[in-house]
């Protein structure tokens, strides 16, 4: 019989604001995003006091049911700014999944698979199936 370490946590967070920004527009932090184009944007209640890294800063995504929500700009302690653009329904107050696969966040985050766990802030509220 083999084991198979499956994943147990799957984080989500509500959208606090959209926005629509015009191409040259800087996103985050020292503007490490600059929009190659109109886009829409939406501001979400996360950030690396809750556990999710800033080396997700424009590298990081979140999914609004099959739409992939890039990561833009710099992950703040707060708030993380996504392109939502391809979720042409995507409201304020709705519930984005965060991609969280702790394969591919221990790589690009450097950090190991325990480590990005107990990273996870205690602001977030856990519920348990």
């Amino acid at each position: 019989m083999t084991d198979f370490i499956r994943q147990v946590v799957f984080p989500e967070a509500q959208i606090l604001q959209l926005r629509k920004l015009q191409a040259g527009s800087p996103v985050g932090y020292n503007a490490t995003y600059i929009c190659p184009h109109d886009m829409r944007v939406a501001t979400i209640a996360l950030g690396y006091a809750d556990g999710y890294l800033r080396a997700f800063s424009n590298v990081g995504y979140a999914r609004f049911r099959d739409a992939i929500l890039p990561v833009i700009g710099r992950v703040s302690m707060d708030l993380v700014t996504l392109d939502v653009s391809a979720a042409q329904d995507i409201c304020e107050a709705d519930w984005v999944q965060i991609d969280f696969n702790l394969i591919k966040a221990a790589s690009i985050s450097k950090l190991s698979q325990y480590e990005l766990l107990t990273c996870i802030g205690g602001r977030s509220q856990q519920l348990w199936s």
